[in-house]
């Protein structure tokens, strides 16, 4: 299941912002530019809901410190 919206603006230079705007959230694009009503152009971009998460440094880490705690309690309590 994907999430889909719709951009719309006068001009093809201020949609391709808003475009790359919804890029940087997640957002893939689906065809291409086409031209609606009222001279405006449209944009169908989808945000599929199946991306695997990004492996981090910080991601990492986080979970090696974590696990460290976790036997350090195991430890303990055992």
């Amino acid at each position: 299941m994907e999430s889909q919206i719709i951009l719309a603006s006068d001009n093809k230079e201020e949609l391709n912002k808003l475009i790359d705007g919804k890029l940087k959230e997640g957002y893939l694009i689906k065809d291409g530019i086409y031209e609606g009503g009222e001279n405006k152009f449209n944009q169908v971009m989808i945000l599929p809901n199946n991306i695997d998460a990004e492996f981090t440094l910080a991601g990492g880490v986080k979970l090696i410190v974590g696990m460290i705690i976790y036997a350090v309690i195991l430890y303990f309590v055992f």
